[in-house]
């Protein structure tokens, strides 16, 4: 079948696609979740790096306005904090999730 058929045939509904396989697709792990946001907030502090750099060496004076460079500078500084904060959570829970399996909840609730 030619597969602009087979698109408007699933478009339709009147198409149904069965996959052989009855598992569902894994989804990323917590550990690959945790170096997702660690590459995002070494980009974001090496963002925040350069901009640094630029306003202190003045040339930022050649590219931008001051308004504009001011706007740019709270938003790089803005995306930095919010990784750097995403991170730690990512790796906070991790660490507590770790800790309560390494316990194998000996704990009781007080209820």
């Amino acid at each position: 079948m030619h597969p602009l058929i087979v698109a408007g045939l699933v478009a339709a509904g009147r198409l149904t696609i069965q996959s052989p396989s009855r598992i569902m697709p894994t989804t990323p792990s917590a550990l690959h979740l945790d170096e997702i946001s660690r590459k995002w907030r070494d980009l974001a502090d090496r963002r925040l790096a350069y901009f640094t750099e630029l306003y202190r060496s003045g040339r930022w004076k050649h590219y931008y306005i001051e308004e504009s460079f001011a706007l740019r500078m709270r938003d790089v500084i803005k995306a930095a904090k919010v990784w750097r904060e995403l991170a730690d959570r990512t790796l906070a829970a991790r660490v507590l999730a770790d800790d309560r399996t390494a316990r194998g909840d000996r704990f009781r609730s007080a209820a």
